[in-house]
């Protein structure tokens, strides 16, 4: 269980972040009790995600002692139950992660990996948005003016205009990084076998005519571009014209900068 809790200290609001491992378990039915089990079943969110964490104290007692505050002080919290198995490297040649959050901790990364040991005259922006999961439309999603206003802030501190603002915003590149599905060898009727991701060949550009990804053609040629120049290969992934795609936060931050991604 992970989050953050809100409580009262002197009249005044503080907060505290807090990780507690192994605080429970969600047990599934019996075998004996759901025979049909193996030919499919459809949990209810409500009713069969039931959290067991003690027959003698409550969650947030339990959170409340770990952090040593008393209930009368609890004002909220912003709690999440997290997978407890940590990660680990598999394969026979060590080639693959098991991780619970690879999208996108994978791709959070990549960027500060890239932002760290990237030496250059031009200025570089490394942008983490929050709640991409449930629609983005929060005050630090990417559906909101949180990356412009601060865009402009960094501008205006360096006493540019308005104009030479804009024409800044005009002239930059956003790369967006999401993670990809690689070829399933057990499931490849699911991926177009002229555009197939496969896993240790190199960085994977992902398009969509309807636009589900920020990918447009001028992006495509910088970033292929950038590739070429450094020696490095890049896949192509295009989904099957009968398999739906997911989206990523890309095209709606390229819709609120105007930034080409």
């Amino acid at each position: 269980l992970a989050g953050i809790v809100y409580f009262k200290k002197n009249e005044n609001i503080e907060s505290k972040l807090i990780n507690i491992e192994n605080i429970g378990i969600i047990p599934n039915l019996a075998i004996h009790l759901n025979r049909q089990i193996n030919e499919g079943f459809k949990y209810n969110t409500h009713d069969n995600l039931t959290v067991i964490s003690s027959t003698k104290k409550t969650i947030r007692d339990n959170v409340l002692e770990q952090l040593g505050i008393e209930c009368k002080n609890f004002l909220s919290c912003d709690l999440i139950f997290t997978e407890s198995q940590p990660s680990k490297i598999i394969g026979t040649e060590g080639e693959f992660l098991a991780s619970k959050n690879l999208d996108n901790k994978s791709g959070c990364h990549v960027i500060m990996n890239a932002y760290v040991h990237t030496n250059n005259d031009k200025n570089k922006i490394a942008v983490f948005f929050d709640n991409e999961e449930v629609g983005s439309l929060t005050s630090r999603g990417a559906d909101s003016n949180f990356l412009s206003k601060v865009l402009e802030r960094i501008d205006l501190a360096l006493n540019l205009t308005r104009e030479e603002h804009l024409i800044k915003t005009n002239k930059s590149f956003n790369i967006s990084i999401d993670s990809v599905h690689g070829i399933h060898p057990g499931y490849t009727s699911k991926h177009d076998p002229n555009y197939q991701a496969t896993l240790g060949k190199g960085p994977v550009v992902k398009t969509s005519a309807n636009y589900r990804y920020a990918t447009t053609s001028t992006g495509f040629a910088k970033l292929k571009n950038l590739a070429i120049k450094n020696n490095i290969k890049i896949q192509e992934i295009i989904m099957k014209a009968n398999v739906p795609s997911g989206t990523t936060i890309g095209p709606i931050s390229n819709a609120r900068t105007g930034i080409e991604t």
